[in-house]
């Protein structure tokens, strides 16, 4: 059975989610080459009955094409709004009709990508913006139905779903796609975590080849995650057809959230350009004061000049996940400001690739068999009622093969067996 819904129900704010987009944030699992949707900002407000309003700007390159004619680059403006027309019964899905346009052209994106690689020390991107400044009105559906669900004790909720997705802009591109996520929903059935894997149809019409560049590698099947948190978001997509993803990290604001803490997840960077760390971390068991946590652990970096000396001719990134247990040692409180201490021990994979950026190489990987360890302390303010805190850490990892064959460049200790970083992270619990 499905309701209509009454007007008043559109505008009763869900959630606000400010979050900043980049291709290298896409998880290391293809090619990072700062280039095509290379980075963005997008603002959601989406309404308690599925009413949203969209704002999301991205800077689209277009670097490595070997027909040098074909590189440029342009911006990217997408102004969105999406109307619930019809709510299935049970809260288990709804069709919404969607409407907006797409302008590009010089919106300054060439000034803050330059700004942003000098303080970070990464080679300027030298293009030139193609094409006039053009506006093209859309026009679209959107679905999403629970095929299947079940409710776990605490109140949360495992659900397999059809997404449909359609959507046509005049004289840019039909976009249309499937997709079956996985999700995990709270009390309220809003998902905190989703995995999602599909396939995605780009029919384009525009002439702008460095939009027809970026639609044509966000096409094909694809996969993608995502995490809500209490004060947190990020996610990514990934095109394995194309070798390319994308993602995105920011703030995510439910008003009257009261969630209760069950699990956490740690969003952080390391020392050395070792990049971005992300954790993920359950109960498990408590040894008396002591509690003891399940860990999964995933960390991704771009192999940037400090490594290969020869990029952007030569790129490459590396990717990290393991799996363990992380144990509470200690735990101190003074001035309602709670700290303790912890230390885990985490075996993994780590694999390092090296692939072409203007100059045409074989694509290499190399996979290594690794241990991390981390020590360090976690201070969870009273103010934040243990929905947010800071981790500060030192990590000490082990490789079974000291040199990398595939890194030229002069990296930390090449020939050490161990490597050594310091690192810092938000936590967020819900």
């Amino acid at each position: 059975m499905c309701s209509t819904l009454s007007a008043q129900d559109y505008f009763k704010l869900k959630n606000t989610e400010l979050s900043l987009l980049n291709d290298s944030w896409g998880g290391g699992f293809t090619r990072i080459q700062d280039d095509l949707r290379s980075y963005g900002l997008n603002l959601k407000l989406s309404a308690e009955k599925h009413f949203f309003l969209q704002a999301r700007l991205s800077a689209l390159t277009n670097r490595f094409p070997f027909d040098s004619l074909k590189r440029g680059r342009t911006d990217e403006l997408l102004l969105r709004v999406g109307f619930p027309m019809v709510n299935f019964a049970d809260s288990s899905g709804y069709i919404s009709l969607q409407t907006g346009v797409y302008l590009n052209g010089n919106m300054l994106g060439s000034r803050v990508q330059q700004y942003t690689h000098e303080a970070f020390g990464v080679p300027e991107v030298q293009l030139s913006y193609i094409g006039n400044t053009a506006l093209h009105p859309l026009a679209g559906g959107y679905m999403i139905k629970e095929l299947m669900g079940e409710w776990l004790a605490g109140g949360s909720r495992l659900s397999l779903g059809l997404e449909l997705h359609t959507e046509c802009a005049l004289y840019y591109a039909l976009q249309s796609s499937i997709g079956f996520p996985f999700q995990i929903l709270d009390k309220t059935r809003h998902c905190l975590f989703s995995v999602q894997g599909g396939a995605r149809l780009n029919q384009i019409f525009t002439a702008n080849n460095v939009v027809r560049q970026v639609l044509m590698s966000e096409s094909g099947y694809y996969a993608s995650m995502r995490v809500n948190l209490k004060g947190a978001c990020f996610f990514y997509e990934i095109f394995p057809g194309s070798s390319y993803s994308w993602g995105g990290i920011g703030l995510y604001l439910r008003p009257g959230c009261k969630d209760n803490a069950h699990a956490e997840t740690e969003i952080g960077m390391l020392s050395k350009g070792y990049g971005y760390n992300f954790k993920y971390l359950l109960p498990f068991d408590s040894l008396g004061k002591h509690c003891l946590y399940f860990v999964i652990q995933h960390n991704f970096h771009s192999l940037l000049k400090t490594y290969l000396p020869n990029y952007p001719e030569v790129m490459g990134h590396t990717v990290q996940i393991g799996t363990g247990a992380e144990l509470e040692l200690f735990r101190y409180s003074r001035f309602k400001l709670p700290i303790s201490g912890y230390m885990n021990m985490l075996p993994g994979l780590l694999q390092h690739t090296i692939y072409a950026g203007t100059r045409y190489i074989e694509e290499q990987r190399a996979w290594h068999y690794c241990v991390s360890h981390d020590a360090g302390i976690k201070i969870r303010p009273a103010i934040f009622k243990k929905h947010l805190g800071l981790s500060l850490f030192h990590r000490l990892l082990w490789l079974d093969a000291p040199k990398q064959q595939l890194l030229t460049s002069k990296t930390n200790n090449p020939d050490a067996e161990w490597q050594s970083r310091w690192g810092g992270a938000f936590i967020f619990s819900f």
